[in-house]
């Protein structure tokens, strides 16, 4: 469920609650996989965000009709975030997986704690 929470975080009643590009770089800024030392790029999350829809589309697929996310495809392009951002982890996916649901709970963590302040949270 921790997937989930943060997932919808991120979801635009708009787009019948799936997650765009737009929304899903925004979640990879606010996790730290687009700043800090071993930065990933704007690119590597619209690629990440594509490839994460390959089972929905086939790969030569125009990347316009890849316009929203559904979970399933967020937890693969989390997960493939979470790869790419640490290459050199030594181990195989499952400990940056649990590397990543740390991610998650801090930034779950930090919104309630926001929340909790009285602070506004809009993270779309």
């Amino acid at each position: 469920t921790l997937f989930k929470d943060v997932f919808q975080l991120y979801t635009d009643k708009k787009t019948n609650n799936d997650m765009n590009q737009r929304t899903f770089k925004k979640f990879c800024i606010h996790v730290g996989f687009l700043e800090g030392g071993q930065q990933l790029t704007k690119q590597d999350a619209e690629k990440v965000f594509i490839e994460s829809q390959n089972e929905r589309f086939p790969a030569d697929m125009q990347v316009s009709f890849m316009q929203e996310m559904v979970l399933v495809e967020f937890m693969e392009g989390a997960c493939r975030m979470a790869n790419r951002y640490w290459p050199d982890t030594v181990g195989k996916l499952d400990v940056k997986v649990d590397m990543l649901i740390d991610l998650l709970r801090s930034l779950l963590q930090q919104i309630n704690e926001d929340i909790m302040a009285g602070n506004e949270v809009n993270l779309i």
